[in-house]
């Protein structure tokens, strides 16, 4: 049997270690938007020390998790630049879509420099022709 994970909160954490410099910093930057005359501010800050306290979901808390089942603004960026990014890497294919998207599909599952440059600086390239082919055909 698998030992269970140690859960605390970040103000329990130790005073040593890998986490401590990152809790103090937490701590210290909600007393900074705490005392701020941004009213925004001052709700991140206690919102921040609310969870520093008692834990939680923090996303929810600062009310920055996107709805269940969506991406949020972030993710749906990169995958926009993702898609410009496959749309003129198959620009440069002399071949009908299905084809250029088998083509970078192949490309994505041989480790082209290419497209390895697309996965790494912006997002995941997916490696089915069809997936491709839907992402070369939209126009967004």
């Amino acid at each position: 049997m698998q030992p269970r994970a140690t859960w605390y909160s970040v103000l329990q954490a130790p005073t040593t270690g890998p986490g401590a410099p990152a809790a103090d910093d937490l701590r210290a930057a909600a007393s900074e938007l705490l005392q701020s005359e941004h009213p925004g501010a001052r709700r991140i800050g206690a919102e921040l020390s609310a969870w520093l306290s008692e834990g939680g979901d923090l996303q929810a808390r600062l009310g920055a998790r996107s709805r269940r089942g969506k991406r949020s603004m972030p993710q749906v960026q990169r995958m926009k630049a993702r898609d410009a990014a496959l749309r003129e890497l198959a620009g440069s294919i002399d071949a009908s879509t299905t084809a250029r998207a088998r083509r970078i599909a192949d490309m994505v599952r041989s480790g082209h420099p290419l497209v390895l440059a697309i996965h790494a600086e912006i997002a995941p390239v997916p490696t089915s022709p069809a997936q491709v082919a839907r992402i070369l055909r939209s126009t967004d």
